[in-house]
């Protein structure tokens, strides 16, 4: 049985022929709209790897993915004569569902000659990040510091 969809969820899930954008706060019921959306299409034949579903969190990225395999499953175990469900099943752990950053990362990774880049390239973790936004913050309030004087004494400032 469905959910009870709001305006803009069926909306959602009715759209065709074109890209959507899925936006809306927190448990307003996006995963649950995205992976119905996402089903429909599976059963209208299309394949799981055909999408690119990009989130702002792991855990949204997991959610969506742990949801469509047990709705995929149930299809399978409904219909254990399709192949096509069972397929989607295994195809879905290559399925473009992710973070944006994760999703970023591998277009990047896909190109780093063409971009200049090192085949290395890694994502920072929140320890270097933490590490970097410091730096970042003493640079501009030095800079900031530098052009308060600057504006208070113009003509001595040695800046």
């Amino acid at each position: 049985m469905s959910p009870k969809w709001t305006a803009s969820q069926q909306k959602a899930l009715d759209t065709r022929g074109t890209n959507l954008l899925v936006s809306a706060g927190a448990g307003s019921g996006k995963t649950t709209v995205l992976t119905h959306r996402i089903l429909q299409r599976i059963k209208n034949g299309d394949s799981v790897t055909d999408f690119l579903v990009v989130t702002f969190t792991k855990a949204s990225a997991g959610d969506l993915k742990r949801k469509l395999y047990e709705e995929i499953t149930k299809l399978s175990l409904a219909e254990p004569d399709n192949k096509h469900y069972r397929t989607q099943t295994y195809e879905l752990s290559g399925a473009h569902i992710s973070t944006i950053h994760s999703y970023c990362l591998e277009i990047v990774r896909a190109n780093f000659q063409t971009l200049g880049l090192s085949p290395k390239l890694r994502m920072a973790d929140d320890r270097e990040t933490g590490m970097i936004a410091t730096e970042v913050m003493e640079l501009v309030n030095s800079l900031l510091h530098d052009y308060a004087r600057v504006a208070v004494d113009p003509v001595s400032s040695p800046v």
